[in-house]
């Protein structure tokens, strides 16, 4: 995350709602005039990760356009007034070495919780028919 005085802020997401805002009762605080009080939620689930303006002054924009609520995908930039944030996810398939390195200059990074398996199917699976040729 780059901060208005172009600090740069690393962020790990919890699971279900992360609000974003000025007000000090939000898990992500940023201190810009343009950021409303409650400016923004991410919410993390096991599938997916979304962004949703909670109706602010400025708005909130994802790659360059303006939502209102919006599913993030790895890598996306997020605006919130002078805030600009990348959204990194950091699974299984990065190392936390890897996803720092991918932040480049600024960034947020989530740590998705584990998918829940499904129950494992004790069915065997199908057996081909042998082959026979005619001699």
């Amino acid at each position: 995350m780059r901060e208005a005085d172009g600090g740069v802020r690393q962020v790990a997401l919890q699971p279900h709602e992360n609000t974003i805002g000025r007000g000090p009762e939000n898990q992500i605080v940023i201190e810009a005039a343009d950021a409303s009080r409650a400016h923004a939620v991410i919410t993390v689930e096991q599938a997916f990760v979304t962004i949703q303006d909670l109706g602010s002054r400025n708005g909130t924009f994802v790659n360059g356009h303006k939502v209102k609520d919006q599913v993030l995908a790895h890598g996306d930039v997020i605006v919130l007034g002078s805030y600009e944030m990348k959204f990194v996810v950091a699974s299984q398939e990065f190392s936390k070495i890897e996803a720092l390195e991918l932040l480049n200059t600024h960034g947020l990074i989530v740590d998705l919780p584990p998918r829940a398996s499904p129950e494992q199917d004790t069915t065997p699976a199908p057996v081909a028919p042998p082959r026979r040729t005619r001699l």
